[in-house]
């Protein structure tokens, strides 16, 4: 009797410790399958990503998995990143979902084009990403106090700064991906035209693109790689955009765009596109100054407007339907 009455009074602190020892082996466990995945990133063995730090520290117990690395490096395809501290962490229960932030000094290079870099220096970075074994994936990623550089492939090294860029993108039903580029407090510091100001308010890029190609959910990622080879496989798997919003307010300019458009065979992009803008002509103005490195792109500008009757511009609101066919674009006449 004295046995069983002992029981009942010990029994709930005996369940406790075996559902803390189960708990700790399975934190054991998740906690090795993600210093695995890290060494296979390090050694290059069956990862795309190559890694390398001075020294990292796995902890986070009980309920999270976390890795703190001292001079990180990563290098894939499509760019590189290097900080002086970062630390990723992903819940013991649920590994495929990984939340990183980095300290100290950090950069971001990703290929845009090629012979073309965006070098992007933070002060502060902070990631999220789901990948799932399906091959569906979210990423999202911010950036405070963005610093960023390019290289483009004609000598120019234009820079700017926004206080907050942020970067969005998940995979969707039907082979296809939502992305978001927003950026709020834009300094344009050095190789932009500035006639209608050094500061961009802000700027918005949302859209859905259809049909993507295979490629285990990093589609979007691998367009960093090669962009015409992207668009080549793109255009193939029959590629389409739904251009869901276009912004930029840009002090006395303001332009919104959407429509849906899908890739030719070679590449070029083609359908129907609403266009609203306010103040073209500060635009024109501001094309012009900026001289030959946007000779063309004022001169697309000025074909917009002629369409409607306002080549030399206007500072009155526009509202366009444009088609862009055989890359020629034509004010779409079709009724509605």
């Amino acid at each position: 009797m004295r046995v069983f009455s002992a029981l009942r009074y010990y029994w709930p602190v005996t369940l406790f410790f075996v559902l803390v020892a189960a708990w700790s082996a399975w934190w054991i466990v998740a906690a090795s399958m993600f210093e695995d995945a890290l060494e296979a990133m390090r050694t290059n063995g069956q990862s795309d990503v190559r890694l390398a730090y001075e020294r990292v520290e796995i902890g986070g117990y009980p309920f999270r998995v976390e890795a703190e690395f001292r001079n990180l490096q990563m290098e894939w395809r499509g760019g590189k990143f290097r900080a002086e501290r970062a630390i990723a962490h992903a819940l013991a229960w649920k590994l495929s979902h990984i939340v990183g932030e980095a300290g100290g000094e950090k950069a971001l290079t990703l290929t845009t084009a090629p012979r073309e870099t965006m070098t992007i220096t933070p002060d502060i970075l902070r990631l999220s990403a789901i990948i799932n074994g399906d091959g569906g994936f979210r990423v999202d990623a911010v950036f405070g106090g963005a610093q960023t550089s390019f290289a483009l492939a004609d000598g120019r090294n234009p820079a700017l700064y926004a206080r907050l860029f942020e970067f969005h993108a998940r995979s969707v039903e039907g082979g296809g991906a939502d992305l978001v580029l927003a950026a709020a407090d834009v300094e344009l510091q050095r190789g932009f035209v500035t006639t209608l100001g050094e500061k961009i308010p802000s700027a918005r890029f949302d859209a859905r693109f259809k049909s993507l190609p295979p490629d285990d959910g990093a589609a979007i990622l691998s367009a960093l790689e090669s962009w015409p080879e992207f668009l080549a496989r793109w255009a193939a798997a029959g590629g389409a955009v739904d251009l869901k919003s276009l912004a930029l307010n840009w002090g006395r300019f303001e332009m919104t765009a959407k429509g849906a458009l899908t890739l030719s065979t070679d590449g070029d992009p083609e359908g129907a596109l609403r266009l609203d803008v306010k103040g073209s002509d500060g635009l024109v103005a501001a094309l012009r100054e900026g001289g030959a490195p946007y000779a063309n792109l004022a001169g697309w500008a000025v074909d917009i407007l002629s369409l409607a009757g306002f080549a030399g511009g206007t500072a009155d609101a526009l509202s366009l339907p444009l088609e862009l066919k055989d890359g020629v674009l034509s004010l779409d006449a079709s009724p509605g």
